[in-house]
């Protein structure tokens, strides 16, 4: 029998608990002991007001752009509420694969993704955006560097917060327990995830943990947060489950 590429170490997941499992399913296939330990959680937004605007007068947008599956699930569950039935925009675009499949799953097929999955390729990659009326719905602290590309390219933006990520605290307590053994690798999926493990831990333990362990990132903001930390990330190829247990393994081989 051929050895699993991660038997014998120990990842941690910071995902959301909702969130958690694909990534979680891929590396126990790969042998890893996994430690489900989330940072964040995903909550509704401070007020519903501009989002359901929004929801209700859809189709005077030319197009809808997302950048997470969280956004993709909070518009759609809000929608549900509201008894509102979405048809699909004339324009739809999504930052990654695993976005652009939550959407096919409601329903909204054909998103027009970049190769490189954030925010500023995503950009790059819509064409003329000029004078089109566009819809951004995501969390309400996110990057900035997309609208304000878009915006430079004449897009006529409107941002609305449908969601928000909060700190989830009930991972602190598992996460100092573990690392008094050993922890091969740890993988972030947001810059909010990261701050909150160095806030659990501190700047000089974080840096000292990753001097025997990876920090594993699924993308280039998520990177950045890591790097401002002094914590050198292996950064996934694509913004999806099973390339970021790809980076696992690479990082550990």
């Amino acid at each position: 029998m051929t050895r699993r590429p991660l038997s014998g170490k120990t990842v941690v997941v910071t995902r959301p608990k909702a969130q958690a499992r694909p990534l979680s399913d891929a590396l126990a296939k790969l042998g890893a002991r996994v430690v489900a330990a989330p940072l964040i959680k995903i909550v509704p937004p401070s007020s519903f007001k501009r989002l359901d605007a929004s929801l209700l007068r859809l189709a005077d947008y030319d197009g809808v752009i997302f950048t997470s599956r969280n956004a993709v699930e909070s518009v759609f569950a809000r929608a549900k509420s509201l008894g509102v039935k979405l048809a699909r925009p004339r324009k739809l675009f999504a930052v990654g694969t695993e976005t652009a499949k939550a959407l096919t799953q409601k329903g909204w097929r054909g998103a027009k993704t970049p190769k490189a999955h954030h925010g500023e390729a995503l950009a790059r990659s819509m064409g003329k955006v000029r004078g089109l009326k566009l819809l951004l719905p995501r969390a309400k602290v996110a990057g900035e560097a997309l609208p304000r590309l878009l915006r430079s390219k004449g897009a006529r933006l409107t941002i609305v917060e449908a969601y928000r990520t909060v700190v989830d605290r009930s991972s602190a307590s598992l996460l100092k327990k573990e690392s008094r053994n050993r922890i091969h690798a740890v993988t972030f999926s947001s810059g909010s995830a990261v701050e909150q493990f160095v806030k659990i831990f501190g700047k000089a333990q974080s840096r000292k943990l990753f001097k025997t362990a990876r920090a594993v990132s699924i993308g280039p903001v998520t990177s950045k947060a890591l790097r401002a930390r002094g914590i050198r990330p292996d950064q996934a190829k694509g913004a999806t489950a099973r390339a970021l247990a790809q980076a696992v393994v690479d990082g550990l081989s």
